[in-house]
């Protein structure tokens, strides 16, 4: 069940990013946000795993990215997992660390390959506001059983 709410949980994150906040000048990333939370706070089974969904529904969504979510959002969740023991994982700090860093590194990595053209002020702020985006995500997740969490129950 944790399986199709994660999915049903990217789908709406998605269609959110692609629809409603695509209209602001500075907007949180919250499929970004959603792969930071997951990766940071979820169990250690399918780490990488649900940061290929998040990112396959992001692209399904925008399919004007191709693929690059998709292999973009496995990339993070893989470089991270060393780094994942020594996180407290059920703390909003990790969350919103991973989220801003993440979405610095993905707005120049776009801007590199010709998709952005953000300022450092502009990427600055996405990155606020992806990280404080983490919090509302993450945080009503705690009191759901263990098996409809979309990240897994768990954490350290």
């Amino acid at each position: 069940m944790g399986w199709v709410i994660l999915v049903l949980l990217s789908l709406i994150c998605a269609v959110l990013q692609h629809s409603w906040l695509a209209q602001w000048p500075l907007a949180p990333d919250l499929p970004l946000a959603l792969l930071a939370w997951m990766v940071v706070d979820g169990t250690d089974d399918g780490v990488l795993i649900r940061a290929f969904i998040v990112g396959l529904v992001r692209d399904c969504v925008d399919p004007a990215s191709v693929c690059f979510h998709t292999f973009a959002y496995f990339l993070l969740a893989l470089a991270f997992l060393p780094a994942r023991p020594l996180v407290f994982r059920t703390r909003a700090v990790g969350w919103s660390a991973f989220a801003a860093l993440a979405t610095v590194l993905l707005l120049y990595l776009d801007r590199l390959t010709g998709g952005g053209d953000a300022t450092v002020v502009v990427v600055l702020a996405i990155a606020i506001l992806t990280a404080a985006a983490t919090w509302p995500l993450g945080w009503p997740w705690r009191f759901v059983p263990g098996f409809m969490h979309p990240a897994g129950k768990g954490g350290a």
